[in-house]
């Protein structure tokens, strides 16, 4: 299967990024990690905002070309305790949170959030064991906003990413390693697996997930990553890419050493696990 890779190459390779060169808006903020491990893919960053959506005080990250976006669910105000999904793009509910692409304010709804038991399950920090995320879409005038420019939720397996990258909405860049650390006398791993989560539920006896969750999850690839952890500072929602431009996952939380990474394996596997979600998994996954 061939690599999956951030749209915007495409689009720099047909002549939007010289277009871009003469748009006045910041330049972007890259540490010295991130300039190190994209190296000369750095000159694709002007072009990478058109991707990233201002979302409250949070990034969310377009992953179709037609306005989808996934951020953290606690991104979402007044999100409350249950599950949304819309089945159909009828039933996308309007937010009164604006995003912002480009300069551009655009009209938000929500697609889908899981309950709030399982984005909050295990606690904060890290190992993180939570299934956070929501998805919503960007609307113009004439309906849901087209983004040719957008970052796909592929195949790629984090854990052959041993250093990454995080793009906000802001333009800022920042790098560092995926690693563990010590933690309450033993060791946090850099990763942690859909194995680990149903372990901490029957074995820890952390009874929070709902039925139906416990069932889903456990179809799923007992190896499929949940979350990481990356040696770096980015708000919630960022995007976290491989050096080669793969979107791996999004920030979610900050851990006690750098950041916690919602993984794209954990993102997909839970679309695949909810009733009714067929059409956003089809327009996610549309290469496959």
């Amino acid at each position: 299967m061939r690599p999956r890779f951030f749209l915007l190459l495409l689009l720099v390779l047909a002549g939007v990024g010289s277009a871009r060169a003469q748009d006045p808006t910041p330049a972007w903020q890259t540490d010295t990690a991130a300039a190190t491990l994209l190296g000369e893919r750095a000159a694709l960053l002007p072009t990478a905002d058109q991707g990233l959506v201002r979302f409250g005080d949070c990034t969310a990250v377009l992953v179709s070309a037609t306005g989808l976006a996934t951020t953290p669910r606690s991104c979402i105000r007044n999100a409350g305790r249950e599950a949304f999904l819309a089945a159909v793009s009828e039933q996308e509910r309007l937010l009164d949170q604006p995003g912002v692409v480009g300069g551009d304010t655009l009209s938000v709804r929500l697609v889908y959030l899981p309950e709030q038991a399982v984005a909050e399950f295990g606690g904060a920090g890290y190992p993180s064991y939570r299934i956070d995320f929501a998805l919503i879409r960007l609307y113009d005038g004439e309906g849901a906003r087209e983004s040719p420019v957008h970052f796909d939720l592929g195949t790629v397996d984090p854990v052959h990413s041993d250093s990454v990258v995080a793009l906000t909405a802001d333009r800022k860049a920042t790098g560092g390693p995926v690693s563990g650390y010590p933690f309450n006398g033993t060791l946090a791993q850099p990763r942690t697996l859909v194995f680990g989560l149903l372990d901490r539920h029957w074995g820890m006896g952390d009874s929070d997930l709902p039925d139906g969750w416990v069932a889903a999850l456990s179809r799923m690839n007992p190896t499929a990553v949940v979350s990481f952890n990356a040696r770096l500072s980015a708000e919630r929602g960022a995007a976290v890419l491989s050096p080669n431009l793969e979107l791996l996952g999004m920030v979610v939380a900050e851990s006690d050493r750098g950041s916690v990474v919602f993984a794209n394996d954990a993102l997909l596997g839970a679309l695949g696990a909810a009733p009714g979600a067929a059409r956003l998994l089809n327009e996610l996954k549309t290469d496959f």
